[in-house]
């Protein structure tokens, strides 16, 4: 559902897909799926918990594009760095391994 999703809509969301994959059980076990939109159920029909969920959301994206920031930073330096003739050897960022990894 949408962010912006009125609690009828979570509901109606929540009772088709409940509805599928509660149909889908395998000798009496629900699927990881069934459990899944159980959760989700709980924390969005609930409204203290999803204001809680909603925050979280808003901080993870923000890390997010915090992260993707500072790789196009990091990118930019280095293409800097080899415009002006550095060698790998000269890069303190090519010894990094953990940098590399991220390459």
């Amino acid at each position: 559902v949408p962010p912006d999703a009125s609690s009828s809509q979570i509901k109606q969301s929540y009772l088709a897909l409940a509805k599928l994959y509660d149909s889908r059980m395998e000798g009496g076990r629900r699927s990881r799926e069934f459990n899944e939109i159980a959760r989700a159920w709980m924390v969005l029909s609930d409204a203290r918990l999803r204001e809680r969920y909603d925050r979280q959301l808003e901080q993870w994206e923000a890390e997010r594009r915090m992260r993707e920031k500072m790789m196009e930073e990091e990118m930019r330096w280095v293409e800097e760095q080899r415009a002006q003739g550095m060698t790998g050897s000269d890069n303190k960022f090519t010894k990094d391994l953990v940098y590399n990894k991220k390459m």
